[in-house]
């Protein structure tokens, strides 16, 4: 068996056949001389008619219709060239075209589900941030009761503590005591304490799934303009 360099070497060797261009520089190169020899006959054939040398012209005449013959057969030459030439452009522009389409569509799928992906992550994101508006604000609203629930406490410890001092004698009976207000007064100043105060909390529900786009996903079971299913928001949006 031969090496493979040896291989290698005889196929650099094989000359390569001429390119369209090339061929169609020849074609119209060879197309020169019967073109030009038709002219020189139709001049020589007016020459001799003008002459009235009709036998000059009947000989002429058969030349003339030869050379016309060689003349059509280059210039059909060249014709069909450049007509494949055009053909090949054409449909070199139409595949260029096909693969651009094609990449196009490549790249739109992965940008479709870049962002598909940020959509789902960020309605989860946005389920978490809801429920914990909600329980915020359900935690300030307990946290305000519990305020008030130790505002009657104090009030109640400062009556009894009036109380065994009256019977101790530290003070006369019937002293009114007061209780304290750091809390209820809040709902005086501030609107938003009383609002809260009435505000009824949603109650949480098993959200129903919604659909969502899956047009044109590689792999997808769906045709294209299906859906794929995704959890809303239990508080709705």
């Amino acid at each position: 068996m031969r090496p493979l360099e040896a291989k290698a070497k005889d196929l650099e060797a094989v000359p390569q056949p001429p390119s369209l261009a090339e061929r169609l520089a020849e074609a119209q190169k060879a197309a020169e001389g019967p073109s030009q020899r038709v002219g020189e006959l139709d001049t020589a054939l007016r020459d001799a008619l003008a002459r009235e040398d009709f036998a000059a012209a009947q000989s002429l005449k058969n030349e003339l219709a030869e050379a016309r013959q060689e003349a059509a057969i280059a210039t059909a030459a060249v014709t069909g060239l450049q007509t494949a030439i055009a053909e090949i452009e054409r449909q070199k522009t139409a595949d260029n075209q096909v693969i651009q389409e094609q990449q196009q569509r490549a790249e739109a799928r992965v940008r479709c589900d870049a962002a598909r992906q940020r959509e789902l992550e960020a309605l989860d994101e946005l389920d978490a941030e809801v429920a914990s508006v909600f329980a915020g604000l359900e935690a300030v609203r307990r946290t305000y009761r519990r305020a008030l629930e130790l505002e009657l406490e104090v009030g109640r410890a400062r009556a009894e503590v009036s109380h065994a001092r009256a019977v101790l004698g530290e003070i006369p009976p019937g002293i009114r005591v007061a209780s304290p207000n750091l809390a209820s007064v809040l709902q005086d100043e501030h609107a938003v304490i009383r609002e809260l105060l009435k505000w009824a909390a949603p109650t949480r529900r098993t959200p129903s799934p919604v659909i969502t786009s899956t047009a044109g996903h590689p792999g997808s079971p769906r045709p294209f303009g299906g859906g794929s299913l995704a959890q809303p928001s239990p508080f709705g949006r």
